[in-house]
């Protein structure tokens, strides 16, 4: 804060250089301690290190007579700055004196505050600007107050003690530009004399300057760089487009799973829009789409995009995970099943007298203890998290391999069932086993072994058969038996099926027959008076299905000659009644019979009344 140690004003100008301070009887105002007298461009600034408002440190325009304050406003010249009055000034004006002595002391650390420092002596101005603080605030008996061109030095709050007013000399400093406060005219100063015009020195400094800033490069700024880049070929056709570069970008920033969209927004958004050194180009570019995304994306879309892109993504890492475990527990599965078959263990199952077992291939008995030191010299091990899990995997394998085992032994011992069938059936193809064959496999094997007749591959085969492990003798024997029975109903299905197509070839050469009879009834060769007989050697023996048919019964052709001429002479009898039945109504309505007595009657026209008796007959009925 202004007026505490090592304090100062930032940013505002240094106070104007000192000029030759006028004695009190010659300010324009007389004893006012307050410096506000007549012809007084303004107010004074504030006292230096008090509470009021911060001081005005705009210079004020140089005069062209520092003795006449009034007329600053036109001045002809900037003249150069004057040193502090140095006579004792007559008409025993004492405390107008010590008020300039004191304001003359105080002008040169006052100046030195008002000059910023540049980068190289930061650090000294620091250290001079503290010390000039701690001297100003030593002084207790006279506040400072800052000296004015235009102005008549103000009173101070304590009065000091005669001395004699010490010479004090100004120091020079760069030039720099001031403005009037009351005419808004620039004016420049550098501490010993001051000028309207921009002087040489200031304007070759101003030169050096600027080359110094063209000759320096700043360093760039990578993000800026790299952001210019990717948003020169970020474009979007379309949402679609910009949907599916969204959520590449999303996977090329490996964004997890459960990452918040907050989480997400500040991922892609840097800090005061630059990014750090560190950060790559594919970086630089995926915040370039997030920004472009922005712009044909709305929140709620771009959230879905997220929603579903982090869906996906925990559904392949699960099934990643879980592929994963599944390859560790095939690798350990593949690990035990090599140490399990490259092992011998004499076991306490198999043959049950504590030795080794005699079926090589089971394990039931063997213990995870057992081959552990085997399974840890192996990677696919230590693959497994935990000794729990490859216990219940080593359990888990003797479970799968005992059930694969069980599989394997009734694959074969079905493999040996169909291969007894088989040997059965070539028997039977042999003649060498027929449905007379004793119902016992142990009687047929010594009826076939005992049998000198039978082909000596067939006593080969069957000693094979005997000498299998697979099948015991009480399986050989029901399978026999069931076999033997298969067979008779097989030879009785064959008869039935023989009988069945002889009636079925019987029925057929009787109706064949049949059609024949009937033709030659057509033709006139047989009556219904005709008999057997008469008609066998002339008619009937020249046709070859009364050939066919007797050939299955003799006596047969006879029977179905005879039905047949019954069944005629029974249609004609019937038929004959009808006609007369239909004669005599005829007769009956027209009361008249010459129709049927005259001789010049002929057939169809006797047929044609009898017709329409039947139909009237008929309609009579309906």
């Amino acid at each position: 804060a202004p007026g505490t140690p090592g304090g100062g004003f930032p940013g505002r100008g240094p106070p104007p250089p000192m000029q030759q301070q006028q004695p009190p009887h010659m300010m324009r105002g007389g004893n006012d301690p307050s410096g506000r007298g007549r012809g007084m461009g303004g107010p004074p600034p504030p006292f230096f290190g008090g509470r009021g408002p911060e001081p005005n440190f705009a210079f004020p325009p140089p005069s062209s007579n520092p003795n006449l304050h009034h007329q600053h406003h036109h001045p002809q010249a900037p003249p150069p700055l004057q040193q502090p009055h140095q006579a004792m000034p007559p008409n025993n004006h004492n405390f107008h004196v010590n008020a300039s002595v004191a304001a003359a002391q105080q002008a040169q650390p006052y100046a030195a505050l008002a000059n910023p420092p540049s980068v190289q002596n930061q650090q000294a101005f620091s250290s001079s600007n503290t010390n000039i603080y701690q001297q100003a605030s030593t002084i207790t008996a006279t506040p400072i107050i800052p000296p004015m061109s235009h102005t008549a030095v103000a009173a101070t709050t304590a009065v000091a003690s005669v001395a004699p007013i010490p010479q004090t000399e100004a120091v020079e400093r760069a030039w720099e530009e001031y403005t009037d406060a009351s005419t808004g005219n620039k004016y420049y100063s550098n501490g010993v004399t001051s000028s309207w015009t921009k002087p040489e020195a200031m304007i070759e400094t101003e030169k050096m300057l600027e080359q110094a800033k063209e000759n320096t490069v700043a360093p760039a700024d990578p993000r800026s760089k790299k952001r210019k880049l990717a948003e020169a070929v970020v474009e979007f056709g379309s949402k679609e487009e910009a949907l599916q570069a969204f959520k590449k970008m999303l996977a090329d920033r490996d964004v997890a799973p459960a990452q918040k969209w907050s989480e997400i927004v500040k991922l892609f958004t840097a800090s005061n829009g630059t990014m750090t050194n560190k950060e790559s180009n594919a970086e630089a570019k995926s915040i370039a789409i997030w920004e472009a995304c922005q712009n044909i994306l709305t929140t709620g879309e771009r959230k879905q995009a997220l929603a579903e892109y982090q869906t996906k993504l925990a559904k392949d890492l699960r099934n990643k995970e879980r592929q994963g475990r599944q390859r560790t527990k095939e690798g350990f599965l593949k690990l035990l099943a090599d140490v399990v078959s490259s092992t011998t263990v004499s076991g306490r199952g198999g043959n049950g007298d504590g030795g080794e077992s005699s079926n090589g291939n089971d394990i039931s008995f063997l213990r995870y203890q057992d081959i552990e030191g085997m399974l840890q010299k192996d990677e696919r091990y230590h693959a497994v998290p935990d000794d729990e899990t490859r216990e219940m995997l080593f359990l888990e394998y003797v479970e799968e391999y005992r059930k694969r085992e069980e599989r394997r032994k009734q694959n074969e011992h079905r493999e040996a069932q169909n291969q007894f069938v088989d040997f059965l059936k070539e028997l039977e193809k042999q003649n060498s086993l027929t449905c007379a064959a004793p119902y016992s496999w142990n009687a047929f094997v010594d009826l076939l072994m005992g049998n000198d007749e039978s082909v000596s591959s067939d006593k080969d085969s069957l000693l094979t058969t005997i000498s299998s492990s697979v099948l015991n003798n009480e399986e050989k024997d029901f399978i026999f038996k069931g076999f033997l029975d298969d067979m008779k109903q097989a030879e009785e299905e064959d008869r039935l099926r023989s009988q069945e197509e002889r009636r079925q070839a019987v029925l057929a050469q009787r109706e064949f027959f049949r059609e024949t009879l009937v033709q030659a009834a057509q033709d006139g060769k047989i009556l219904p008076s005709s008999s057997y007989s008469s008609v066998v050697d002339s008619v009937l023996s020249q046709e070859n299905s009364f050939a066919k048919l007797q050939q299955h019964d003799r006596d047969r052709p006879k029977e179905l000659f005879e039905e047949f001429v019954n069944d005629w002479n029974e249609m004609y009898r019937r038929d004959r009644l009808f006609l007369s039945d239909l004669v005599r109504k005829r007769v009956e309505k027209s009361n008249d019979q010459a129709n049927f007595k005259d001789e010049t009657t002929t057939f169809e026209a006797f047929c044609a009344v009898l017709l329409e008796e039947a139909s009237d007959d008929d309609a009579a009925e309906r």
